[in-house]
């Protein structure tokens, strides 16, 4: 036996998703019999342990599939978040009562870590963790599942923990083992990523879901949640206001915050004149796949003009087109023309030469600004972002 069904598994990811193959070749890989599958943990290096015979068993979309899990609980920075929940589950020396008080935590926590990480992904072993599983929705954090998790076993005391709700495919213990604290253990993480995703923007190979998870890493982000509830409760009150003789028939008479924010459909324009950075353009896409977490999503990409229009797909690279002048009408006017829109975020640095001419749309505004300027008019709304 060799090392042939890990190095498949890579070439697999190197073929499918060359992010995850990078961070997987950047970590230390330990052969060991230790754990059942796989385990990951953060000393010197992030190292990578591997049971070669039992991963050898799977097929080369579940070993990839089980690389990718490894990987995701390192962008989640699920090490350094699960020791400062439960420091106790995870510190090295324990007696056997508190090995086996610990045991129990120790499991939920392990089931809460994988509904995280598992979220996006497919192909993993049967009987894999999966947040539908524990009826709960899907991407969300480890710490949602935790407490979750906690109000399950208040509801339903006598229940098994665990029972019928999947198995973890790797082994958590491997984290008490890891070396130092929540800020270095962090950095670590962020360095290994960064590396990993430099590489991968240099292939072209980028793409806006793994954008996002570097952005999630580093906090970088705009709680769009949020920022859509409250676009939600604006749209309807303004559908209210306009259907008091004729009933809307999309809304009717309902009242702000009865919509999914799942049945939101937001129409987004980028601003892709020659004063926007690719640094920037790169930000605006991954904000943008924060969003697409909520809502369905046309991207609208325009200078001075139009350059293209989209349904947005995370998954997906994209090739942004302008770099020519600046003109916002255009977008706002193109979104206008479609009937299903629920509101419209602009982003942008404000650096455009119509702010006298732009007309206010049909549905609530939402400008996204990079850099010190205000919106280019006096309806909608702004926010900032780093």
């Amino acid at each position: 036996m060799n090392n042939d069904a890990v190095s498949q598994a890579i070439i697999r990811l190197f073929d499918q998703e060359m992010f995850y193959a990078e961070l997987v070749t950047r970590m230390k890989r330990v052969l060991t019999k230790s754990v059942p599958v796989a385990g990951v943990c953060i000393k010197d290096h992030i190292e990578l342990h591997i049971n070669l015979e039992a991963f050898s068993k799977f097929t080369i979309e579940e070993r990839a599939a089980i690389l990718k899990h490894e990987c995701e609980h390192i962008l989640r920075n699920h090490i350094a978040r699960a020791k400062e929940l439960a420091p106790e589950v995870y510190a090295k020396k324990q007696d056997g009562i508190d090995r086996l008080i610990n045991g129990a935590k120790h499991q939920v926590i392990n089931i809460a870590a994988d509904a995280a990480a598992n979220s996006g992904l497919r192909h993993l072993p049967e009987g894999a963790v999966y947040p539908e599983k524990l009826d709960l929705p899907s991407h969300e954090t480890l710490e949602f599942y935790l407490e979750a998790l906690k109000q399950k076993q208040k509801d339903k005391p006598d229940s098994q923990d665990g029972e019928d709700d999947g198995h973890t495919i790797d082994n958590h213990e491997l984290w008490g083992e890891s070396e130092g604290e929540k800020d270095i253990l962090k950095e670590k993480v962020r360095q290994l990523v960064t590396k990993a995703a430099d590489k991968t923007r240099a292939a072209g190979k980028m793409t806006a879901e793994n954008e996002l998870a570097v952005s999630t890493l580093n906090e970088n982000k705009v709680n769009w949640k949020e920022q859509l509830k409250r676009f939600v409760a604006k749209t309807i009150t303004s559908h209210i206001e306009s259907s008091k003789k004729k009933r809307n028939r999309r809304y009717g008479i309902m009242f702000p915050g009865s919509v999914k924010i799942e049945d939101l459909h937001i129409g987004v324009a980028m601003d892709t004149s020659g004063s926007i950075s690719d640094d920037e353009l790169q930000q605006f896409i991954t904000e943008i796949s924060f969003m697409a977490k909520y809502a369905k999503i046309t991207v609208v990409e325009a200078d001075s003009s139009i350059k293209a229009s989209y349904e947005f797909k995370p998954k997906q690279k994209y090739n942004i087109k302008g770099r020519g002048g600046t003109a916002y009408q255009p977008a706002l006017d193109f979104f206008n023309n479609m009937k299903d829109i629920d509101g419209v975020i602009y982003f942008g640095d404000m650096d455009n030469y119509d702010n006298e001419t732009l007309v206010k749309p049909k549905y609530p505004v939402l400008w996204v600004i990079v850099g010190a300027k205000d919106k280019p008019c006096d309806f909608g709304t702004q926010i900032r972002i780093k």
